[in-house]
């Protein structure tokens, strides 16, 4: 991505602070003194790897083919897929069965995750399909639903603790700060 759309030197900046303030904004205190364990780095790092040829990759099938025939035939190869596995006897059984535990009002819940996780997917990929526009910085500016996570989270703790439990001390809330400005300082950066 750096050499299919290169950052200039803001945007490089923007980058390192919104990624900087992404990995800061996911530790806890604990993480950051315990030992790195070697296997969940790789299998991070493998992650990560994997995400951004994607990225890259779809980038580049948008311009090739545009927006709608860029999102939507590789989603139709991935629907054939997961309707392959309703082929499968136990996999459809399980499915199914993990389903009818939930209450109406879960369901619902779900539902609507869902299409709020699908709207979100969609506006990426469009962000992704505008040309001119650099494939790691969108990636960067991920990290903004870490703030909305941490808002949203934090909330819910504090007036619906029953649903979400968050430990937070001075620590953790010094640490998130620190985040949220270093995440606030690249998108100065971005918008500049």
């Amino acid at each position: 991505t750096f050499f299919y759309d290169p950052l200039d030197r803001k945007k490089l900046i923007a980058f390192i602070f919104l990624v900087a303030g992404t990995v800061l904004i996911s530790l806890t205190p604990k993480d950051v003194r315990a030992k790195i364990k070697t296997h969940g780095v790789q299998l991070a790092i493998g992650a990560s790897l994997s995400f951004a040829l994607y990225f890259v990759l779809t980038q580049y099938l948008f311009r090739q083919q545009g927006f709608i025939n860029g999102l939507v035939w590789p989603r139709l190869g991935s629907a054939f897929v997961v309707l392959l596995l309703f082929f499968n006897k136990h996999i459809r059984t399980l499915m199914i069965q993990s389903l009818q535990p939930l209450s109406r009002k879960l369901r619902g819940t779900w539902l609507a995750n869902q299409a709020l996780g699908a709207i979100g997917f969609v506006g990426q990929q469009y962000v992704i399909s505008i040309p001119g526009v650099s494939v790691a910085l969108t990636s960067a500016l991920q990290s903004m639903q870490y703030v909305f996570i941490l808002i949203f989270a934090t909330s819910m703790s504090f007036f619906r603790p029953q649903l979400l439990r968050e430990f937070i001390s001075p620590a953790i809330i010094a640490q998130k700060l620190l985040a949220l400005a270093f995440i606030g300082v690249g998108l100065y950066f971005v918008a500049v």
